[in-house]
């Protein structure tokens, strides 16, 4: 037998996971989205599996039209942030503004948080057809999208991330601080 063998992975039967259940010890199993992963974990031996997270604006293949109206903002301002936003002219411009054009016509999702943030900035409200079911002030597309890493102050994944994918600190048990496997208690957070 060579010695740097690899041990072969357990495979597990998966049916019981329709039932809610570990295949493991049989165990009740939660399941949680974690930006594009999808992650099922059983809370009495701590087995878990991560999958593609279907529930993701990444997977959205719809198109969409985008409509902008002025919001608080009067009309001569939103006409010139309108024409300096997407480039057009006077007559385009206040065609947009008043609702005779779309500002962008079949705008993937990443597009369409772009406008959205390109508006807010402006002051200018968006209107999207069909009805957009994602959260527009969570951008998931937006690298920036978390706080920083009280450890090392590189951005987290997202805003209720308690481990960062940076420096490995985990501080989702704030008595048992690790940073990948090693306690790191006696380090103090920046």
């Amino acid at each position: 037998m060579w010695p740097f063998r690899k041990k072969p992975k357990p495979t597990y039967d998966l049916t019981s996971l329709e039932k809610g259940k570990c295949p493991v010890c049989g165990g009740d199993v939660s399941g949680r989205e974690a930006g594009l992963s999808y992650v099922l974990s059983c809370q009495s031996c701590n087995w878990s599996i991560a999958s593609t997270n279907r529930h993701h604006p990444a997977w959205d293949k719809n198109l969409y039209d985008i409509w902008v109206e002025a919001h608080g903002t009067d009309e001569a301002q939103a006409l010139a942030d309108i024409a300096h936003l997407w480039h057009v002219d006077a007559n385009e411009a206040r065609s947009i503004l008043q609702g005779q054009l779309p500002a962008e016509r079949g705008a993937a999702v990443e597009r369409v948080y772009k406008v959205y943030e390109r508006a807010a900035v402006c002051g200018l409200k968006v209107r999207i057809k069909p009805d957009f079911e994602w959260n527009l002030e969570e951008n998931p597309f937006d690298p920036r999208h978390g706080p920083p890493c009280p450890y090392c102050g590189r951005n987290l994944a997202s805003a209720k991330a308690k481990q960062c994918f940076v420096c490995g600190t985990n501080w989702r048990d704030p008595s048992n601080v690790t940073r990948r496997g090693k306690n790191v208690a006696e380090r103090p957070p920046r």
